[in-house]
């Protein structure tokens, strides 16, 4: 996504994503329709309720280093270098012979990076525990906190028996299940917003109360690996 985009409109983005595809949860479907844009929107949170907020923030699968997450410096890089790649090709086509009813095709692709299991706890623990420390110092009406988390980079898999058995969901992984129970004082809820996958619903909700009773659900036979993250961009002339 293009980095011009203004701060704010990522969040409420993500947050009418969520609200459209919602089926159930009829309460969590109220907060949202209610929640609006914090009328200040470099302070925390991103979105207010008359009893509580609704914030949203990013994690990876990606590494993670103090000038940012790999895989969003490479988002950003690519956006730079297509429209550099789009003006080169531009001024090729039109330097060359006319040539009518020619298709000229060539494409842009992002550079390839590294995802993990691993860096994805990580940049959640991080990004969790980021937030949590905002929060703490958050004057305004807690009674129903809410973190929307959106998932950025390759997809996380679930293995059953060496073989993909499903995409990632919170509700597989025990432990981050318990990390995130230690905040049950603190959040109501958390929406995991991963994009649609093969027709499923594109986010999870956590109500973190209700934890304990799905950590006895977890299955032991699992495991986690990532998959890759493609993102190309084609570049079309036709020569009428």
């Amino acid at each position: 996504m293009s980095k011009d985009i203004r701060r704010g409109e990522r969040e409420l983005e993500c947050l009418q994503a969520v609200s459209k595809a919602m089926l159930e949860r009829e309460q969590i479907k109220v907060y949202l329709n209610l929640a609006k844009p914090n009328p200040n929107p470099n302070n925390f949170p991103d979105f207010i309720f008359n009893n509580g907020f609704i914030e949203h923030f990013q994690v990876t699968s990606a590494k993670e280093t103090k000038k940012g997450g790999k895989h969003c410096i490479a988002e950003s890089v690519f956006e730079k270098d297509s429209q550099i790649d789009f003006e080169k090709y531009k001024q090729e086509f039109f330097d060359s012979k006319p040539c009518p009813k020619t298709i000229y095709t060539k494409s842009s692709e992002m550079e390839q990076i590294e995802y993990s299991y691993e860096h994805f706890v990580i940049s959640f623990k991080r990004n969790i525990k980021n937030h949590i420390e905002s929060l703490d110092k958050y004057s305004g009406d807690k009674t129903v906190g809410i973190f929307l988390v959106e998932h950025t980079g390759g997809k996380i898999t679930i293995l059953k028996n060496g073989r993909f058995f499903s995409f990632y969901k919170i509700r597989y992984d025990r432990e981050l299940l318990k990390y995130l129970y230690s905040f049950v004082s603190q959040l109501k809820y958390v929406i995991y917003y991963y994009g649609d996958i093969s027709g499923d619903l594109p986010f999870e909700i956590i109500e973190i109360s209700k934890i304990p009773d799905m950590i006895e659900k977890v299955p032991n036979d699992i495991a986690f690996g990532a998959g890759r993250f493609i993102n190309a961009r084609p570049i079309i002339f036709l020569d009428l």
